[in-house]
């Protein structure tokens, strides 16, 4: 079995990536847009939860050329500040731990008795990719974002929109910035705005994010399954995540003590 430290790193790395199944095909039926970008990204942003803090209990179902596993954990998300989360494989004991910051990342090994404390910097450059708390916290909390790859742009200038009879699809630009091809391409539903699925295509990695089974949960449309994927080649990662109970802005904590006896894996970031 993998190091639970890896284990974490891996989901989380899969979640940022977010992903499909397969290669995004060639989308010759797209046309400019036909939407005013401000109408349209208002319209997505007064469809999001609208919270101070939420936390939830979640499975999951995670498969890996190392093989498969099943796990059960809590997230707790301070908007725009923090976000902790707690992973148990069974029988409630706690086996990891990690918190987030917009400027650091913090992986507790409980099981192994170590402990990691780097930047997103360090991330980028073991994965190669680029990401940020607010990537982070927007994938859980079914939020637009887009890859920094757009130098931070809400909506690329030339993005496409498909309308299609329930679904509006945007296609942001080949990024010609990048050493690879990169596409985002994000799905809404068009009775609500929600954003059901982001694929993503970066040279011959994919990546896929879905949202599925929607409930209403004080107010809010809140989707009870969340699937994320990542494929290059013969390496994948595929996670299920199904939340089990949500609750908006109550009144929370996110522990994080580092005993003594613990030991600092040291990264480079």
């Amino acid at each position: 079995m993998m190091k639970l430290t890896k284990i974490l790193t891996s989901i989380v790395i899969t979640v940022l990536l977010s992903t499909s199944c397969g290669h995004i095909k060639k989308l010759n039926n797209f046309f400019p847009q036909s939407i005013e970008a401000p109408a349209l990204r208002d319209s997505i942003e007064n469809a999001y939860w609208k919270y101070d803090n939420f936390q939830a209990k979640f499975s999951v179902d995670y498969e890996s050329p190392d093989g498969t596993m099943n796990f059960s954990g809590t997230l707790r998300v301070l908007h725009d500040s923090l976000l902790w989360i707690s992973i148990s494989p069974g029988l409630g004991l706690e086996a990891v731990r990690m918190l987030c910051t917009p400027d650091s990342v913090k992986i507790l090994n409980r099981v192994d008795k170590n402990y990691v404390i780097g930047t997103y910097g360090w991330l980028q450059k073991k994965f190669s990719i680029q990401l940020n708390f607010k990537m982070l916290e927007a994938i859980f909390a079914t939020r637009l974002f887009v890859f920094q790859q757009y130098n931070g742009q809400a909506f690329p200038a030339g993005f496409r929109v498909k309308d299609a009879p329930n679904f509006y699809s945007l296609q942001f630009p080949e990024n010609i910035t990048t050493t690879t091809q990169f596409r985002q391409l994000i799905t809404l539903r068009k009775s609500d705005y929600r954003i059901i699925k982001t694929d993503v295509v970066d040279g011959a990695r994919n990546f896929a994010l879905v949202y599925s089974d929607f409930f209403k949960d004080s107010g809010f449309q809140v989707p009870r399954h969340i699937y994320f994927s990542f494929i290059e080649g013969a390496k994948f990662y595929r996670i299920n995540l199904t939340y089990n109970r949500i609750k908006f802005d109550r009144k929370i904590k996110m522990p994080f003590k580092i005993s003594k006896r613990y030991r600092r894996l040291m990264i480079e970031d």
